[in-house]
């Protein structure tokens, strides 16, 4: 559990989300974006984005279960402010982010297994799971990254085959 405690003193606790509702959210944000979002994603790409009528109550359904999650069944309370409203979606947005951002460069590393090209001779060089993982900082905070390793034995270097794109 997560205390917050609002700007007149008062103190609730915020329970976790079922993750269920949380997962249907993560997915659909992850691959529609957030209405107004700045995106790296081409034009084409984000004009061809509908949700179809199921995703759209299933998003409806996941948005009622995180508020309920923050403020209970019955919504905020009177003494509610709306910073305090804004700073919990700000807060769970953030959440969202990190974890999608946690999932989806877990999926991107998978692309690389087997093996892959030495960026500097060019050795096809086995590509193995990094055991390790390292906290990176994203804007929404830290996240585990755990990415495969590649090892050229001609230039003797450890490579992270992630790193460089893949030319056509």
């Amino acid at each position: 559990m997560q205390e917050r405690t609002s700007q007149r003193g008062q103190s609730r606790e915020l329970g976790f989300v079922d993750l269920a509702a949380a997962g249907i959210l993560f997915v659909l944000v992850g691959q529609f974006g957030l209405p107004g979002e700045e995106t790296s994603m081409s034009k084409d790409a984000q004009e061809r984005m509908v949700l179809t009528e199921e995703a759209k109550k299933k998003f409806d359904e996941c948005v009622a279960a995180l508020a309920a999650c923050g403020f209970g069944p019955d919504g905020p309370s009177v003494e509610t402010t709306f910073a305090e409203i804004e700073g919990f979606g700000h807060e769970l947005g953030k959440m969202l982010a990190r974890a999608l951002d946690e999932k989806l460069t877990s999926q991107h590393a998978a692309h690389f297994e087997g093996t892959a090209a030495c960026p500097c001779c060019g050795t096809t060089c086995p590509v193995a799971e990094n055991a390790a993982t390292r906290d990176v900082q994203t804007t929404d905070g830290m996240i585990p990254l755990r990415e495969p390793i590649g090892h050229c034995p001609v230039c003797n270097r450890d490579f992270f085959p992630s790193a460089y794109r893949v030319e056509d």
